[in-house]
C-alpha cells in the first residue's frame, strides 16, 4: 500500500478513535463501527464528520440498512397525556418497522476507508 493511500486509512482510524473515544489500537480496519458501540445518533454525528473531512458523496449511503433510529423519539417531550400516548404509539410503529427490517448490516470501517479512496459511498 502507497503513503498516500496509508494516510487515508490512518486518517479514517484516527477519526472514528477521537470521536468513539476508543483507544486507537483498538479500531482498526478489520472491526465495525458496531464492534465499537457507535449505534444511533453518534453514528449520524460520526458519518457527518467523516463524509465533510474526506469529502465523500454520501448519497447512496442508506443509514436505516446499517442502524436504527432511535433519535426519531429521542427528544419528544409529552407536555399532555394526549402526547404521551403518541410517544408509545411511536415508539411501537418504530419496533414494528424494525422488525419488519430486520437487523441492520454492520458497517465494516474498512467500508469508510474504500469510500474515503473513491470520494462516495458504494455499498
Amino acid at each position: 500500500m502507497d503513503q498516500v493511500n496509508r494516510s487515508i486509512e490512518d486518517r479514517v482510524l484516527d477519526l472514528i478513535a477521537r470521536m468513539t473515544q476508543i483507544s486507537r489500537s483498538k479500531v482498526t480496519p478489520e472491526k465495525t463501527l458496531q464492534d465499537l458501540g457507535v449505534e444511533g445518533t453518534d453514528a449520524w454525528e460520526l458519518l457527518e464528520s467523516f463524509a465533510e473531512q474526506f469529502a465523500v458523496d454520501m448519497a447512496e449511503f442508506v443509514f436505516e440498512e446499517h442502524f436504527y433510529h432511535e433519535a426519531e423519539i429521542l427528544f419528544m417531550i409529552p407536555r399532555t397525556s394526549d402526547e404521551l400516548l403518541s410517544l408509545f404509539s411511536a415508539e411501537s410503529e418504530m419496533k414494528e418497522r424494525r422488525q419488519r427490517a430486520g437487523t441492520p448490516r454492520p458497517l465494516p470501517i474498512k467500508e469508510l476507508i474504500a469510500a474515503a479512496h473513491l470520494g462516495k459511498w458504494q455499498e
